[in-house]
């Protein structure tokens, strides 16, 4: 367009470069030769000092790595780190004992009469227990601690018995044992069984603790009673004849009274071992014959015309029996009054039973009847 009017053509305008300043030729030097890190032998050649006009720059702080090796070579060398207080000689030997104190065959002298060698390992570290567990080691190594008191077999069997698998069966064995004694003098005659027990002893007290066991088992103990009603409804000068006593806890328990006590062995002092159908006593000696579970034997009608003959006049017989033993109770109170006793009371119980008679040459007693006349605090 304004070629046109002005009739020529412009030429275009070229931007013009900006003007750099001219720079100091010894600055510009100085400022290319601060650019370059200087050399540990550029620092030498120079003396160490930094050139002039140049940026100094702080030295690199050397790496972990370098200075562990740096200590460790110098430890190689003899040197020690530089926070190590070295240790006296004195100390040296005090902690050598200390160490020989605490465990002697780790020592060279333990070692070189054994003449093993032996490598020292560092003891394991082993956690503090707490309180509980404290608590809990305590009172398991007081339970495991065995007794040093000793005591009989007999007695440890009889204190375990229910608690442990040797205890029950101990038990058991003294019941079979038992019941098979109990049922043989049932059997057999009053000789054999006396017998019996003079070539084994050891089976009358078998059959005692056997019979001891059992008492705990019943309802009551007969004996009990008998003891009782004595007691209770006898004169204590009356004699008492003990038939088949046992242990003679009859004796034991009417002391200051005369009991005479008779069984097939003796057990204690108190006992006349005898056959209970031939007892060692006069004729009408007695005032009470007592047959508390002692009616056993196929011959037991024998034991009770012994005491029939023991027995004074209008003398008193109590029977004590287990009612399951008795088939027939009528019989036997008739085979009884045979013998010469009037019948005084029969009363079946709850396992047990009990009889009482009085020795009569009195025909008139009707067999069965009841004696009006029985007063027993006569006695």
């Amino acid at each position: 367009m304004f070629s046109g009017l002005f009739g020529q053509k412009l030429a275009p305008v070229k931007p013009q470069a900006k003007k750099q300043p001219v720079a100091n030729p010894k600055k510009a030097k100085a400022l290319r030769e601060s650019k370059k890190a200087p050399s540990d032998s550029d620092k030498g050649k120079a003396g160490g000092k930094p050139l002039k006009g140049a940026v100094q720059q702080p030295d690199p702080a050397p790496s972990a790595k370098k200075r562990a090796r740096e200590q460790s070579k110098g430890a190689a060398q003899g040197g020690s780190l530089p926070s190590a207080i070295p240790m006296t000689e004195e100390e040296i030997a005090g902690f050598k004992k200390w160490l020989a104190e605490q465990n002697p065959a780790t020592t060279p002298s333990a070692r070189k009469q054994k003449g093993v060698e032996t490598v020292e390992s560092p003891e394991p570290t082993v956690a503090p227990l707490s309180k509980k567990a404290r608590k809990k080691l305590r009172q398991a190594s007081e339970a495991t601690t065995p007794a040093t008191e000793t005591k009989p077999l007999a007695t440890t069997l009889a204190a375990e018995k229910g608690k442990s698998a040797l205890g029950k069966a101990a038990a058991r064995l003294q019941g079979s044992r038992f019941r098979w004694l109990n049922d043989r003098l049932y059997s057999i005659k009053g000789a054999e069984a006396k017998e019996m027990y003079e070539k084994d002893p050891s089976l009358a007290k078998a059959y005692h603790d056997g019979f001891r066991e059992q008492v705990k088992k019943w309802p009551k103990n007969p004996l009990d009673e008998v003891i009782s009603w004595l007691k209770k409804d006898v004169s204590p000068s009356k004699v008492i004849g003990d038939f088949g006593c046992g242990e003679a806890r009859l004796a034991l328990e009417l002391k200051g009274r005369t009991v005479h006590s008779f069984d097939l062995l003796k057990i204690n002092e108190r006992v006349t071992p005898c056959n209970l159908a031939s007892v060692p006593l006069p004729d009408q000696s007695i005032d009470i014959a007592v047959f508390c579970l002692a009616l056993m034997g196929t011959d037991w009608p024998e034991f009770l015309k012994e005491s029939h003959r023991c027995l004074r006049p209008d003398g008193i017989l109590q029977i004590m029996e287990v009612e399951s033993r008795l088939s027939d109770i009528g019989a036997m109170t008739a085979q009884i009054q045979d013998l010469g006793f009037s019948k005084i009371f029969v009363k079946p119980g709850n396992f047990f039973i009990e009889m009482r008679f009085r020795k009569s040459q009195d025909a008139s007693v009707e067999k069965g009847g009841q004696d009006p006349d029985n007063e027993l605090m006569e006695f």
